[in-house]
């Protein structure tokens, strides 16, 4: 895919609002951030020039348009009922965020986003509602719960039914956004730690995914077997949270801190989402495993990337005791 440059122009200023958020000491600061986050990421969507991202800009755009002003409103009347009006800003920051259960735009969306474009969607635009979320959790951690426990259950069952890779990895997101909110209830660096952890191992199977040119289950079945299959198989089950991928050791992290909490209400359904998980990612695993191609594929140009990507995903042994001396 090739980049017309102004588009460089649209990612210098979507990486200046995410900047802008994080420096804010003001609320109207933090949404004028938002906003220029959303209309830099406007044009970005349009890359892919079919109906589709088209349709996808439209839908993004309302939603988040929505969800602005809707923030907007509620800071403006945080004199009248405080606790009611932080509940409605969490509620419409999730919203954005596109946590369960205010989800339902983002697997319609992603359909029409290239890969390149669906790595933005699932990362990037999840760190200015994220950095405001922070703040918010001390003053109503039981609300966080609930959204905990609906994005565990919706992101792990939903994409047991689906076909199509982005929409599996939208469901993904919502899981591991479970995670990411759990962490930010125990500390802070823990769940800047899973969200770093988590960026590297969807941007391995992104790059595979767009590599392979790969959109769907029954694509997959096609592909001549290679190096990027094996790649892509260590992918997916660091991304489910599998010893001893680097995936597993923010979720070890996370439950050894539950343990120690007694917190079991949030404990359980994390676990069992994960292992739900783990099931659809074996779905993918298996369909590119098992292909009529049975000979493997190598040349020296995959392999010097493969070497980077495997890395990536069974680095985690090396960095344990770096994270648990920290937390």
């Amino acid at each position: 895919m090739l980049f017309h440059p102004s588009y460089i122009m649209f990612v210098i200023s979507l990486l200046f609002s995410i900047i802008l958020l994080v420096s804010s000491s003001s609320w109207f600061i933090a949404w004028l951030a938002m906003e220029i986050n959303l209309l830099s990421f406007i044009p970005i969507i349009f890359n892919k020039k079919n109906k589709y991202s088209s349709e996808s800009a439209m839908k993004y755009f309302l939603i988040q348009a929505f969800s602005s002003v809707f923030i907007l409103v509620v800071v403006i009347s945080m004199n009248y009922s405080l606790s009611i009006m932080i509940i409605l800003l969490m509620s419409a920051l999730s919203l954005k965020l596109g946590a369960a259960p205010f989800h339902q735009w983002m697997p319609a969306i992603i359909e029409g986003l290239s890969w390149p474009v669906a790595y933005i969607f699932l990362i990037f635009q999840k760190i200015n509602p994220m950095m405001l979320i922070m703040f918010l959790t001390k003053y109503f951690p039981q609300f966080m719960n609930m959204i905990i426990i609906f994005s565990a259950i919706v992101g792990s069952v939903g994409g047991l039914t689906q076909s199509s890779i982005r929409k599996i990895m939208v469901f993904s997101s919502i899981a591991h956004i479970s995670w990411i909110f759990t962490a930010i209830l125990i500390n802070n660096y823990l769940w800047m730690c899973y969200f770093i952890i988590y960026s590297f191992m969807l941007f391995c199977l992104v790059s595979l995914f767009y590599k392979m040119e790969v959109f769907s289950l029954n694509q997959m079945l096609l592909k001549k077997k290679s190096l990027m299959s094996i790649i892509m198989m260590m992918s997916l089950m660091s991304l489910g949270g599998l010893p001893p991928f680097t995936g597993f050791l923010p979720k070890f992290m996370i439950t050894m801190e539950l343990v120690s909490l007694e917190n079991i209400l949030l404990m359980l359904p994390l676990l069992t989402g994960t292992f739900f998980s783990l099931f659809f990612y074996m779905r993918v695993s298996l369909n590119n495993m098992f292909t009529k191609s049975s000979y493997l594929l190598m040349n020296n140009e995959m392999l010097k990337k493969s070497n980077l990507l495997i890395t990536m995903n069974v680095v985690g042994l090396l960095i344990i005791p770096l994270m648990i001396m920290f937390v």
